[in-house]
C-alpha cells in the first residue's frame, strides 16, 4: 500500500512539474530593478520566454504607461535588443514587449517602468507649475511653483544647482530671495512673499516656491544637484498623481538613467 501511495505521489509530481514546465511565460529581465545606465547609450532591454521559435516579439515604450505609441523593435526572433531614449526631457518610461505567434495572434505582453532622470533631481514643470524633488529614484515631494513670464522665460535644459544661499539679496529687483538654490547663471529656486500668483508664470525667470516649501527643498539638496527645466508641452499630471499614491503602496526602485 504504501509502495502504491509513493508511486502515485511521484507521477502526481511529474505530472505538476510537467504542467508548470509548459505554463506560457514572457518576462523582462532588464532594464531591471537597481541597475544604472548612461543617458546617451543603448539601453539593453532583455526578456525570458518559453514560447517556441517560430514567436515573434515586438517592443514598444510608453511615456505615459498608457499609449505604447513609440516603436523601438519589430520582428524579433530573439530575446534582447537596445533602446536609447531619444528626448532628454523624458521624465519616465514604460517598455512593453509583445510575443506573437507564427499566426499573428498575441501570445503575451509584459511591461517594465524606467526612470530616465538622476535618482536625485530637481524637475521644473513650466505647464503643471511644478517642482518635483526626486529621491532615489521616487517621488519625494511635489511644490506648486510660479515660472517666469513669457518674456522672462528660462530655455529647457539640464542645469545643477552651483550655490546655496539661505538669504540672497537682488539688488536687480531689491528683494530678499531666502533659501535660494541658484542652477544657471542669476536663475534660483526660491522663497516668495507672492503666494497668491504661485500656479501660474509670474516671475522674471526664476522659480518661485511658498516659503516652507523653499526652506523643505533647500535642506533636502546639495550642491551639484540636477535641475531639469522641462519645455512648455511637456505634461507631469502622472508624477502628481504618482506622489499622491506613493503612501497607498509599497515602495517600489525603478531604474534609473545618469544624465
Amino acid at each position: 500500500m504504501y509502495r502504491c501511495a509513493f508511486w502515485a505521489a511521484t507521477v502526481a509530481f511529474l505530472v505538476s512539474s510537467v504542467g508548470a514546465a509548459a505554463e506560457p511565460m514572457l518576462r523582462i529581465l532588464e532594464p531591471a530593478a537597481d541597475s544604472s545606465v548612461a543617458a546617451g547609450k543603448p539601453i539593453p532591454i532583455l526578456w525570458d520566454s518559453n514560447y517556441g521559435d517560430d514567436t515573434s516579439y515586438f517592443i514598444s515604450c510608453s511615456r505615459d504607461g498608457r499609449s505604447f505609441d513609440i516603436p523601438i523593435a519589430s520582428r524579433v526572433h530573439g530575446y534582447e535588443c537596445a533602446w536609447t531614449p531619444a528626448d532628454p526631457f523624458d521624465v519616465r518610461g514604460w517598455v512593453k514587449v509583445k510575443a506573437y505567434g507564427p499566426d499573428g495572434v498575441l501570445k503575451s505582453e509584459c511591461v517594465s517602468e524606467v526612470s530616465l532622470i538622476p535618482p536625485t533631481a530637481i524637475v521644473v514643470s513650466k505647464r503643471d507649475q511644478r517642482v518635483f524633488h526626486f529621491s532615489n529614484g521616487a517621488v519625494k515631494s511635489v511644490f506648486i511653483c510660479s515660472t517666469a513670464l513669457p518674456k522672462y522665460d528660462l530655455d529647457p535644459g539640464v542645469y545643477r544647482v552651483y550655490s546655496k544661499q539661505p538669504r540672497h539679496w537682488s539688488r536687480e529687483y531689491g528683494v530678499w530671495m531666502d533659501h535660494s538654490l541658484f542652477f544657471h547663471e542669476g536663475y534660483a529656486l526660491h522663497a516668495t512673499t507672492m503666494v497668491r500668483r504661485l500656479g501660474r508664470p509670474a516671475s522674471h525667470g526664476c522659480i518661485r516656491l511658498r516659503p516652507r516649501d523653499a526652506a523643505k527643498l533647500y535642506s533636502n539638496v546639495v550642491v551639484g544637484t540636477p535641475v531639469i527645466v522641462l519645455p512648455r508641452s511637456r505634461e507631469c499630471s502622472f508624477l502628481i498623481d504618482e506622489a499622491k499614491n506613493a503612501s497607498k503602496e509599497p515602495a517600489r526602485t525603478v531604474v534609473a538613467v545618469r544624465r
